[in-house]
C-alpha cells in the first residue's frame, strides 16, 4: 500500500528515529484506514456476496456456508484473490463456528482450513463487541456487557464512590458513562427473564455501592432509584429495543438489516424440547405490553416522557404522543388498486441488483423479465417510493408493453408524479404526451398528477390549460374531482390569485358532491396547517 514511508515514536523521552514501515498500515496516519478499506474492496469486488453471507467491518471478514465445503471453497477464493495482491489472510486469528441449531443435521468430518493451515473450531467468539454462540443463546453476551459495565464502573469509582460528590451528579455520571456499556447490543437479544434479572441485578449494586447502602441496610431499590434519578435498566432494555424495531421497519426493503429480517427459516425437523426463544416473540412482547402496533414504526411516533423526581431519562407508558405530520409537496389522494405492501424475494434481489449493476439493462433482461407482474408492479412502486428516479424509468419503459389499459394509465400517473416531485418537468411532458399518442384515454389522475406537476414549479398557466381542457375536451372520465381542486385553489391563494381561486370555487358547485362542505372542510385544513411547523 505504501512506497518509501517513514515514521517515528514519541515517547516521554522524546521521539524515536525514524524508521521504515515495509508491511501493515502505516500507523497514526488518518489517511491509512480509508487507503485499507478502499484497496480492499476494489481487490475483492468480484468474490464480494450480498450480506450476510459476506461482512466486511474494517480488517474484520465474516464469511457464511452452509456447509464445511462450502466454506473451505469460499476461503480458498478469497486467499488467493488477497495473497495474489500482496495481503495474507491471519492464520492465527481465523476461527470458525458451527452454529447447532438442529441437533439431527449431519455432521460433517472435514477440516476447515487457509491453504494447509487447519483453522480452530470455537463456540463462541467476539465480534464487533458482541459474544456470539454456537447454540444462539446469548448468556455469554449477557456477562460480557456485565463485565464491560463493571470495568467501566470501576475505572469511574473515583467519582461514583466519593461521598463529596453530589448523589445526583453521580447518578448523571453513572447514565452518560456506565450504563451505555452494560446497553451496547441489547436491542437484538432474545431476551428471557433471567437475563433481564441477571442485568437488573447487577446495576442495583452499583447504585447501592454508590449510595454507600448495602441490601443489609433494608432500603428498597425503588427508594435507592429515586434517590439516585436512574430508570430501571430493564425499561431501558425495552425502550432500545423498540427504537431499533422502528428504525429496521423503516429501512429500504433490500438494506441489510431487512434482508436478515426478512430470511426464511429452513423447514429442518427440530429435536426435543421447547423451541428457542426469538427476537420476534420479544418484540411481539413490547409492543403488547406498551399498547403499539407494528404498523406505528412507519410513521412519526414516540414514547411519553415520564420523570421519576429528577430523572432526565424518558420512560417508556402505555401512552404515547404522535406528531403532526406534514409532508412538503403535493401527494396524490388516490389509492392504487394494484399495490401490496409485500415484496417477494426475487424481487428484492432484482432491486439490489439493479442498485449494484453498472448498466441495469443486463439486470432487466436477466431478471426482472422473469417477475411476475404483480412482483414486476410492487417492484416498480418499491423504487418510486425510494425517489431512485433513473431506475423507476427503466423499469417503467421495460413492462409498459405488457400491461393494460387501466393499469398503464396508473404507470403513466405515477411516473408523472415522480417527475414532478423531482422538477423534471421536460420529461413529464414527454411521458403525458406518449400517453396521448399511445391513444391512452387519460383519466382524472393523469390530468391532476400533470398540473400538481406544473405547480411544483410555479407554472399556473399552464396547469390552467390542462384543467381548461378537462373540462371541456375530455369526456367525463376525466373531469375535475377534489384533489384536482384541491391542489389548484391552495395553490392559486397561496400566490395571491384569490380572483381565479374563486372561479375554481364555483366550478365545484358542477363537479364535487357536497361542495359547501368540500369547500369548508379545504378552509379548515388551511387553517389548521398554518401553526404547524413543516417536518
Amino acid at each position: 500500500m505504501y512506497d518509501r514511508v517513514s515514521t517515528s515514536v514519541r515517547t516521554q523521552g522524546g521521539e524515536s528515529d525514524d524508521f521504515p514501515i515495509t508491511i501493515g498500515l502505516h500507523q497514526g496516519s488518518t489517511l491509512s484506514p480509508y487507503l485499507f478499506t478502499l484497496i480492499l474492496d476494489v481487490l475483492t469486488e468480484q468474490i464480494q456476496e450480498i450480506a450476510p453471507r459476506c461482512m466486511l467491518f474494517a480488517d474484520d471478514i465474516v464469511l457464511l456456508g452452509e456447509s464445511r465445503e462450502e466454506l473451505n471453497e469460499r476461503l480458498e477464493t478469497w486467499r488467493r484473490a488477497l495473497e495474489t495482491h500482496g495481503f495474507r489472510l491471519s492464520r492465527s486469528k481465523s476461527e470458525y463456528m458451527e452454529c447447532k441449531f438442529n441437533k439431527r443435521r449431519r455432521v460433517s468430518n472435514s477440516e476447515v482450513k487457509i491453504g494447509d493451515h487447519i483453522i480452530p473450531q470455537v463456540t463462541r467468539f467476539k465480534y464487533l463487541g458482541s459474544v456470539i454462540q454456537d447454540d444462539g443463546e446469548i448468556e455469554g453476551d449477557v456477562n460480557h456487557r456485565i463485565q464491560a459495565g463493571w470495568m467501566k464502573w470501576r475505572k469511574a469509582s473515583g467519582v461514583l464512590c466519593d461521598a463529596k460528590v453530589p448523589i445526583k451528579l453521580k447518578g448523571k455520571f453513572y447514565r452518560t458513562a456506565v450504563r451505555p456499556a452494560i446497553l451496547y447490543g441489547t436491542e437484538c437479544w432474545a431476551v428471557k427473564s433471567q437475563h433481564e434479572n441477571k442485568v437488573g441485578v447487577a446495576e442495583m449494586r452499583m447504585l447501592r455501592w454508590m449510595c454507600g447502602k448495602t441490601r443489609q441496610d433494608k432500603i428498597r431499590n425503588e427508594a435507592i432509584r429515586e434517590r439516585v434519578g436512574v430508570a430501571p435498566i430493564v425499561e431501558k432494555m425495552v425502550e432500545n429495543r423498540l427504537r431499533w424495531f422502528g428504525h429496521v421497519e423503516r429501512r429500504p426493503v433490500d438494506s441489510v438489516v431487512r434482508r436478515v429480517d426478512q430470511m426464511e427459516r429452513r423447514q429442518t425437523i427440530r429435536g426435543r424440547g421447547r423451541p428457542k426463544k426469538t427476537i420476534r416473540e420479544v418484540i411481539k412482547k413490547d409492543l403488547e405490553i406498551n399498547d403499539l402496533d407494528r404498523s406505528m414504526s412507519t410513521a412519526l411516533w414516540g414514547f411519553q416522557q415520564q420523570r421519576w423526581p429528577n430523572d432526565q431519562t424518558p420512560f417508556l407508558t402505555s401512552n404515547f404522543n404522535r406528531r403532526q405530520v406534514i409532508i412538503c409537496g403535493l401527494r396524490s389522494s388516490y389509492k392504487a388498486r394494484r399495490r401490496t405492501r409485500i415484496l417477494s424475494k426475487e424481487s428484492i434481489e432484482v432491486i439490489h441488483a439493479l442498485k449494484l449493476a453498472r448498466s441495469p439493462d443486463h439486470v432487466l433482461n436477466a431478471k426482472l423479465s422473469r417477475l411476475l407482474k404483480p412482483d414486476a408492479l410492487n417492484l416498480l412502486d418499491e423504487l418510486q417510493r425510494q425517489n431512485q428516479l433513473h431506475l423507476s424509468l427503466k423499469v417503467f419503459h421495460f413492462i409498459r408493453e405488457e400491461l393494460g389499459h387501466d393499469t398503464l394509465l396508473q404507470l403513466y400517473a405515477d411516473m408523472i408524479l415522480l417527475l414532478g416531485r423531482n422538477k423534471r418537468i421536460d420529461m413529464a411532458e414527454e411521458l403525458f404526451s406518449e400517453a396521448l399518442e399511445k391513444g391512452l384515454k387519460p383519466d382524472t389522475r393523469l390530468c391532476s398528477e400533470m398540473i400538481g406537476a406544473y405547480l411544483q414549479l410555479g407554472m399556473a398557466d399552464k396547469a390552467m390549460q390542462i384543467y381548461a381542457s378537462m373540462k371541456e375536451d375530455w369526456a367525463c372520465s376525466s373531469s375535475p374531482d377534489k384533489f384536482t381542486f384541491t391542489i389548484l385553489i391552495r395553490y392559486l391563494q397561496k400566490n395571491g390569485q384569490h380572483e381565479l381561486a374563486e372561479t375554481l370555487k364555483q366550478d365545484c358547485l358542477h363537479y364535487v358532491d357536497s361542495p359547501d362542505k368540500f369547500l369548508q372542510q379545504l378552509q379548515q385544513k388551511q387553517a389548521r396547517t398554518r401553526h404547524v411547523d413543516f417536518v
